[in-house]
């Protein structure tokens, strides 16, 4: 008796922890907002004479199973929060609704379109739920000069968020998640101040638009994705109008204002096996292959299965893609192939040698 109770509570503590889990996911996002579609796959756990658990996709034509416990429902199209209540009517003409626990378990390919200043504009999908900033990600990144106002297309709304404000302040409500079918909508900034080096050559690192007509430095530099590097700094140097200016983070931007930063961290270098090493102006928000491709690419010797990074103060790390800081070494290793040829060469030189002294042996005899 007391082993059947034992497992008894053994299986319910799994389904305790299994919905759990699932939960998790859900949770996350607006059951209002999200639409079911075709692939999401859903669990249903009823208890009738034993506990049941029914996992069910939603089949292409829209419909999901509930066999055994009802016909079938459709539900694509419906937000998360009325397929529920669909579910739980169906069930309910045979199961008191108090005993049945639904999940969405698995969220299917997200499609979204990404159109304006943006890398690569057009259709895209996300293997799971994304969020706004993710979603950007994979469609290649903002152009230079985009604004980060960005705009969602949702059906027949208009739903506007300010990466300004997650950049500086961490307000996660600017960065929502994105839904199927939506449009991402990336204008050209307005009112905007650049972020530049010229060490050597020119090369604008990113630019952040004004709230107001006048900002301060400091403000400014809370908006950035570099704002580590750049909170370190005490004296800047600011084109307007053609004229310079040295400031410090006090001194108000106007629109258009270049503000230059001219220090040698400002480089990330790449050495190794490659066919051109040297330094490179830092670039945001790019990975270490840009800068691989900078540099021509590996060397027929060089192997990019795994890169190593050393980091300004020294340390030794294998990349992962982990983001790349100015000062950064990139550093392309010897492929396997090219040290087994280097291994063979002087190996198979004793061999002929070995062969060349025995057939002068058997020659001479």
């Amino acid at each position: 008796m007391k082993h059947k109770i034992l497992k008894t509570t053994l299986f319910l503590s799994l389904l305790f922890f299994f919905f759990i889990s699932l939960t998790a996911i859900t949770t996350m996002i607006d059951p209002d907002e999200y639409i079911v579609k075709a692939g999401d796959i859903f669990f249903i756990q009823a208890s009738i004479m034993d506990t049941l658990i029914v996992r069910s996709p939603v089949l292409p034509g829209g419909g999901l199973s509930l066999f055994p416990l009802a016909d079938s429902v459709k539900v694509a199209g419906l937000s998360l929060t009325d397929t529920y209540n669909a579910i739980n009517h169906k069930i309910g003409d045979n199961i008191p609704q108090n005993r049945i626990l639904i999940q969405l378990g698995v969220i299917s390919p997200i499609r979204f379109t990404a159109i304006g200043a943006i890398s690569r504009p057009g259709e895209h999908i996300a293997e799971s739920i994304v969020t706004l900033h993710q979603a950007i990600g994979i469609a290649g990144g903002t152009s230079s000069t985009a604004s980060r106002k960005i705009k969602i297309m949702r059906g027949d709304r208009i739903l506007t968020y300010d990466l300004n404000l997650l950049y500086a302040q961490g307000d996660t409500n600017e960065n929502p998640f994105i839904m199927q079918d939506d449009v991402i909508i990336v204008e050209i900034a307005q009112n905007y101040v650049r972020i530049v080096t010229n060490s050597d050559t020119t090369n604008m690192i990113e630019v952040i638009e004004l709230d107001d007509t006048e900002e301060s430095i400091v403000e400014v530099i809370r908006k950035s994705t570099n704002r580590h590097h750049l909170s370190n700094m005490n004296t800047f140097t600011i084109e307007r109008n053609n004229e310079f200016i040295v400031a410090d983070k006090d001194f108000l931007l106007k629109p258009y204002d270049n503000m230059y930063i001219s220090l040698h961290e400002m480089y990330v270098y790449v050495t190794g096996y490659i066919v051109r090493p040297g330094r490179f102006t830092f670039s945001a928000n790019r990975d270490a292959h840009f800068y691989i491709t900078q540099s021509g690419g590996t060397s027929p010797n060089g192997s990019m299965s795994k890169i190593y990074l050393v980091k300004e103060n020294g340390e030794l790390e294998t990349y992962e893609g982990q983001r790349i800081e100015p000062g950064d070494v990139i550093y392309i290793p010897e492929s396997l192939r090219s040290k087994v040829v280097s291994w063979l060469i002087p190996i198979s030189t004793v061999v002929s040698l070995i062969y060349t002294v025995i057939l002068v042996g058997v020659t001479m005899r």
